[in-house]
């Protein structure tokens, strides 16, 4: 393989890395009794994912029902971070442990091994100045793909959080309709049982259907300049 077809099929994996991170959308609608504002500060965001644990979430009360899901997140984030440290053209590259990184990604994706078996290498979030020992977690969330899988895990977490209060307080603000569009082409449509004698039921589903059309829109917007993108970078090589 030539330096051309090196360059050409680099090209073409980062195309594919790129498109992979926005490959699906998905739209969710609930009725609650607040809207709250959500501020993504990406520090606390890791600080909240970076402690879960079983013994935290028993100590916290969360509901057994939720405990796995949030344990995902945990190990959703050292995933992430995996990746970086074996990726070449990451700032985060480390070679000595690259190897050893290889070796936990199968175990890493698979959520039936419990994550606490294998060592923890995300840097610990103390003394957060970007210097000294946390220059590391200083470049980890200024890392743009790292910063954006940290945002979606902290709306995931925020979700989760919400459901483990209305399980403790018996609230009812259920997700009562959620669609999912994949990049392939499948879209799942998922229904809360309790919308069937909801007596806004057709309103709701009238709003559900406006909001999947919007983020659909969006979606496919976003898509198209991505893929403009690419195919302009490559004529300019």
């Amino acid at each position: 393989m030539t330096k051309s077809d090196r360059q050409q099929f680099n090209s073409w994996l980062n195309s594919i890395s790129i498109l992979g991170r926005v490959s699906s959308v998905e739209i969710s609608t609930m009725i609650v009794d607040e809207i709250v504002e959500e501020i993504f500060i990406p520090f606390e965001v890791y600080q909240a994912i970076y402690l879960i644990s079983p013994g935290y979430l028993a100590e916290s009360d969360v509901d057994g029902y939720l405990r796995d899901r949030y344990l995902r997140l945990r190990r959703q984030l050292e995933l992430q971070y995996a990746l970086l440290l074996t990726d070449k053209n990451s700032i985060l590259y480390n070679e000595e442990l690259a190897i050893q990184v290889k070796e936990d990604l199968p175990l890493l994706a698979q959520d039936d091994i419990p994550w606490s078996n294998l060592p923890c290498r995300l840097p610990p979030p103390v003394n957060f100045d970007g210097t000294g020992e946390n220059k590391v977690l200083y470049q980890l969330l200024a890392e743009p793909h790292f910063k954006s899988t940290l945002r979606h895990l902290g709306t995931i977490k925020a979700s989760l959080d919400r459901q483990n209060l209305e399980l403790s307080l018996s609230i009812n603000n259920l997700t009562y309709a959620q669609t999912v569009i994949q990049l392939d082409g499948k879209i799942v449509n998922r229904y809360a049982s309790e919308i069937v004698e909801h007596p806004q039921q057709k309103e709701i589903v009238k709003l559900h259907q406006a909001g999947v059309e919007a983020g659909t829109k969006q979606w496919y917007k976003l898509l198209q300049f991505i893929t403009e993108t690419i195919q302009r970078s490559r004529r300019l090589q």
